[in-house]
């Protein structure tokens, strides 16, 4: 991959008080792609990206940028930013001050990465489109070939990671689904939503193989690590109680499925149940609740073990998420934070501060150490405000350090969930713009380390 340092050169026409010309000349580097405008007209571009230099409007202050023929940098430090010398004259120092600050201001917070130095790739994203609605979850298959994703709009929809081609779509639900999720050997596919019901299909057919009905909507499936069962979180609406159901599932599409659950939770002394899901071995069952807290049940009873309150009080806990082992969790709530939680003590290990609410939190799977965070401005509070204000990025933390490293943008409303590749090749995210955004990671990523983690590494 070549890139180019271009100079350009930007006269302003004007004398000083005393009839002398004052010129000021300064070294202004830009990142490529990116344009600044003339202090005089904000609405003006000086410069726009690569070759095809825009023009600045004639005016007693400015003249058309000139344009001159690339020259090739040979140092590779220089390779991600544009090189300008401008050549200024302003009726008096101060106007010439105040211009040329403007100038280093814009330049500095221009100075990105939007063409980086060589051997690097800038991660970008394949957009799925297959969704009319806002996205409420998006899951992997086991081997991180596919993912599936549902939304508001009734249809659950099959990707190919790789490419984002949709391998296929699976209709039947007669209204919003709110969860999905695939069985361990991308076998059966699981989803639920508001039209009350459960429903399992074959992956590779598309085949609806079963439907449970309930009398509320269904607000998350899981499948236990093994994938013999099914789990099932149920809305408290209607004079009906928050409640868990567990299914046994036979693993053969063609064979019959139990239409009674092996195993029901009801809660009705704590505020009712969000998000749930099996631990290691199908040992316990943990769940989410709306008040910030987590409870430990029994899976084979279902009789309440432990209960904690990691998040704020009246925090709803938005998500949970597990590790590739299943023997710690993570959740997130709208307290603006995530947790690190033990399965087997409900131990909180680490704590991840957000600036915004979070929707989603998910754990990348060794050897790396992250933890990715996705929320943003509540739905109904966005307006016409841009998308930084709205904070709608995929934050990066350390899982150890507890330090941010990094933010992916793009979505231009809030995330509403992230899922992270088993195999930690990727991630994707579900936005309420209806959008999934597939990320392949770089080899930067698997790269980077702190330098303890480097010194330990040289100690090893």
């Amino acid at each position: 991959m070549e890139m180019w340092s271009h100079r350009g050169r930007r006269q302003c026409a004007g004398r000083n008080r005393r009839g002398k010309e004052s010129e000021f000349w300064r070294e202004v580097s830009m990142a490529a792609g990116q344009k600044t405008t003339c202090a005089d007209h904000p609405g003006n571009h000086i410069g726009s990206n690569k070759r095809a230099w825009s023009r600045v409007p004639d005016c007693q202050n400015t003249t058309p940028l000139r344009r001159f023929a690339p020259e090739r940098a040979e140092d590779e430090a220089n390779y991600s930013y544009l090189e300008y010398k401008v050549s200024l004259r302003f009726t008096d120092s101060n106007h010439g001050a105040r211009i040329i600050d403007e100038i280093l201001a814009r330049a500095c917070a221009l100075a990105t990465v939007a063409h980086p130095p060589p051997h690097t790739t800038t991660m970008r994203p394949i957009l799925l489109s297959g969704h009319e609605r806002a996205l409420t979850q998006v899951k992997y298959s086991k081997e991180g070939d596919l993912i599936f994703s549902v939304s508001k709009d009734h249809v659950v929809c099959a990707w190919y990671s790789a490419n984002g081609e949709r391998f296929g779509a699976y209709k039947g639900h007669q209204g919003a689904l709110w969860t999905v999720d695939v069985d361990p050997t991308t076998t059966l596919l699981a989803s639920g939503g508001a039209d009350n019901t459960i429903r399992l299909w074959e992956v590779k057919t598309g085949r609806l193989l079963k439907t449970w009905e309930f009398g509320t909507a269904i607000k998350r499936v899981e499948f236990s690590e093994d994938g013999k069962q099914l789990l099932g979180v149920t809305e408290k609406r209607q004079g009906q109680l928050s409640s868990i159901v567990v299914y046994d599932i036979n693993q053969d599409p063609e064979a019959e499925q139990a239409n009674e659950y092996s195993l029901r939770i009801v809660v009705d002394d704590i505020p009712k149940v969000t998000v749930a899901g099996f631990s290691y071995l199908t040992k316990y069952i943990i769940a989410g609740h709306e008040d910030g807290s987590v409870t430990q049940y029994d899976a084979k009873d279902g009789s309440e073990l432990n209960h904690t309150y990691p998040h704020e009080e009246n925090s709803l806990v938005t998500d949970l998420q597990w590790s590739s082992d299943r023997t710690y969790f993570i959740t997130a709530s709208k307290d603006k934070t995530a947790k690190l939680i033990d399965a087997k003590t409900l131990d909180v290990l680490k704590t991840y501060v957000a600036d915004t609410p979070l929707n989603s939190a998910a754990i990348t799977p060794e050897p790396t150490n992250y933890v990715i965070l996705g929320g943003g401005q509540a739905a109904m509070d966005v307006t016409t405000t841009s998308a930084r204000q709205g904070k709608f990025e995929a934050r990066f933390y350390h899982k150890i350090f507890e330090e941010e490293v990094g933010r992916v943008r793009g979505h231009f409303g809030p995330l509403n969930y992230v899922a992270v590749d088993p195999t930690g090749k990727s991630y994707c995210s579900g936005g309420e713009d209806g959008y999934v955004r597939v990320h392949h990671f770089d080899p930067p990523y698997f790269d980077f380390k702190f330098e303890v983690e480097r010194e330990r590494e040289r100690q090893m």
